[in-house]
């Protein structure tokens, strides 16, 4: 399938926190890389996005008539910085390219929730509050608790188990007054 091609003109947008101004888009990708240049993040309310034109996966064929094939990421990113306001891009809409940058992107973001969620564990057993567990975690958790036999040496009856995380050796750990078992 052909890539269809299109052309936007786009002005900066400053603000307080940006005077050089924004054209409203993150790119990646570039010579070297897996990707061709390709917008992977739309601003809301940035020229990009108020164009109407420009999606995520769009290809950065030109920018002022110079070609962007052969740009590194560093060099792709300088040249779209320096660029005057307004500028003109043509944009390219390969549907194969663009399946694969939403593929790569939900990955990411899957990662990135992963990672915040281990950091919030961590923060959790640090300050001595049990981790928030997911369900498949909660069930284990659960039919370990089930399987335990009574402990009662305070002869109150009652049995403290407090679960602890240790992230890094990917153990689950019950603590019952001193007493620990890997699962």
């Amino acid at each position: 399938m052909a890539m269809e091609v299109k052309s936007v003109e786009l002005e900066r947008q400053t603000t307080a926190s940006n005077p050089n101004g924004t054209f409203g888009f993150s790119v990646l990708g570039g010579s070297g890389t897996k990707f061709p240049a390709v917008v992977c993040e739309i601003d809301a309310g940035g020229p990009a996005d108020l164009c109407g034109k420009i999606r995520v996966g769009d290809r950065l064929v030109s920018l002022n008539g110079e070609e962007l094939d052969n740009l590194t990421p560093n060099e792709l990113v300088q040249r779209i910085r320096s660029a005057p306001s307004p500028s003109s891009f043509v944009l390219g809409e390969d549907e194969g390219v663009r399946e694969q940058v939403l593929s790569l992107l939900k990955k990411q973001e899957k990662r990135a929730q992963a990672r915040q969620q281990r950091a919030q564990q961590q923060q959790q057993v640090h300050k001595g509050v049990p981790p928030v567990l997911g369900k498949e975690e909660k069930d284990k958790r659960k039919k370990i608790i089930e399987i335990e036999p009574p402990v009662n040496r305070a002869g109150g009856g009652d049995v403290i188990v407090q679960p602890l995380w240790n992230a890094s050796a990917k153990l689950q750990h019950f603590k019952a007054f001193g007493c620990w078992r890997a699962n």
